[in-house]
């Protein structure tokens, strides 16, 4: 399973073709610019990869205080 930079990597990546700006691990998802349309396709494109976030972790942590760590903690727990 992917350690924690290769998700961080992951999340850059799809966040520079959503044109936000890169964060890093304690970034909130929204200091990178990216609107709301934007996250639901990064998580979605996570879970394609990592298939660790169902519509339920959706719904209960897609928010403005939504942090990268959330995300990098989540996909650590699916290994």
């Amino acid at each position: 399973m992917a350690g924690s930079n290769e998700v961080l990597d992951t999340i850059n990546k799809l966040i520079r073709e959503e044109h936000g700006m890169p964060v890093k691990a304690e970034s909130l998802l929204k200091d990178s610019g990216v609107d709301s349309f934007g996250f639901t396709m990064i998580i979605a494109e996570l879970d394609s990869k990592y298939g660790c976030f169902d519509n339920e972790w959706f719904n209960n942590n897609v928010n403005a205080e939504l942090t990268v760590r959330t995300i990098l903690d989540r996909v650590e727990e699916c290994k």
